[in-house]
């Protein structure tokens, strides 16, 4: 079954439980603006993405789920999952 697939499948769902838990840990230690956050692209394709500061404690299970860097996604449309509720704002205050 490919990563696609694993996520498609309900993987979604275990990776932000995975990512919550490392975060709930690491959350006193790391920049507030660590977050986890989702949006659907014009593809209709979910889409998840973690913020810079998350690398410090969950890097391996970014790697785990074959996370790769990218651009900053656009704002609208972002869903914050997991992560301090000012994050997105800290995010693209930078």
């Amino acid at each position: 079954m490919s990563t696609d697939e694993a996520f498609n499948r309900g993987g979604a769902l275990r990776l932000q439980n995975e990512f919550d838990r490392l975060f709930m840990f690491a959350c006193t230690h790391f920049p507030q603006s660590a977050m986890f956050a989702t949006r659907d692209d014009l593809e209709g394709q979910y889409r998840v993405y973690f913020s810079p500061d998350c690398s410090g404690f969950a890097g391996d299970l970014i790697r785990k789920w074959c996370g790769i860097p990218c651009d900053r996604p656009d704002r609208q449309g972002l869903c914050l999952l997991v992560g301090d509720a000012n994050g997105v704002d800290r995010l693209f205050a930078e």
